[in-house]
Formats: structure tokens, C-alpha cells, sequence
């Protein structure tokens, strides 16, 4: 007798679970969880060497990491022959690959900022240049 109350005990309890949770929606299983929303490009004005360009923060990173792993593999090759070199007691000629690194020069949160930023550079750049030549032209004009 013991046993089938607890069987009754059992199966009452499971269907009181079971009515007090709240019924399925109609429509299908969970909606779709928000996505995040992806972050708006930082644009950078980058530098490699004298050359001045526009890019997202995220290609510059891409582009520093290629740039990273073909120096590796210049390095690498460089050493590879240098050693060939000196086994085979020759004089080794090659040059030592140098490390190119773009700098970013300002951040921005737009493309035409930084293009703005850019434009300014290059101004700024040709003012020095102009600056530079033209205090020497008006001091021998000066001294004529």
C-alpha cells in the first residue's frame, strides 16, 4: 500500500509542476538574441615612411601583422643564406632585411575627419617647405 501512495504522491506532484509553468508561446522556440552591435570604425591616419594614408584602425592592425610576418620571413631567409654562405667559407652580400612598421598619426571618428586631418598635414607640410626656402631668398636678396 506503501508503495502505491507514493506512485500517486508522484505523478500529482509532477502534474502540479507541470500546469503551474507557463504554457509554450505560439510562434516557435526563443526569439533571437539582440546581436551587439559592431562599434563604428576609428579611422587613423597612418604613416609608412613619407607617404601619408586614410585606413581603418583594423586594416592598419592587419596590415602591421602582415608586414610583422613577411619580415619574419625575410629574417629567417636572410639567416637561412648567411649561414649557407659561411659554410661554403664565400663572402656573404646580401642585406639585412629592415623591420616596416605604419604609424598611426591621429584617430578619428570619421573618414572625412581624417581625410580633413590629412589635407591639413599635407598643407602644413608645404608651408614648412615654403617657409624653409624663402627666409635664404629674401636674405640674399637682402644682401644684394
Amino acid at each position: 500500500m506503501t508503495t502505491f501512495r507514493l506512485v500517486a504522491a508522484s505523478m500529482l506532484c509532477s502534474t502540479l509542476f507541470l500546469s503551474a509553468q507557463e504554457p509554450p508561446k505560439p510562434g516557435g522556440e526563443k526569439p533571437p538574441a539582440a546581436t551587439p552591435a559592431k562599434p563604428a570604425p576609428v579611422y587613423v591616419v597612418a604613416k609608412a615612411g613619407d607617404k601619408l594614408e586614410v585606413m581603418t584602425k583594423e586594416e592598419l592592425e592587419k596590415k602591421n601583422k602582415q608586414l610583422a610576418d613577411e619580415y619574419t620571413k625575410a629574417m629567417t631567409q636572410y639567416e637561412k643564406d648567411k649561414k649557407e654562405a659561411d659554410a661554403a667559407h664565400k663572402k656573404f652580400e646580401g642585406k639585412e632585411p629592415k623591420k616596416t612598421v605604419i604609424e598611426a598619426v591621429g584617430e578619428h571618428p570619421t573618414k572625412e575627419a581624417a581625410e580633413a586631418a590629412l589635407k591639413k598635414i599635407h598643407d602644413e607640410k608645404a608651408k614648412g617647405e615654403e617657409k624653409g626656402k624663402d627666409p635664404k631668398k629674401d636674405e640674399k636678396k637682402k644682401d644684394k
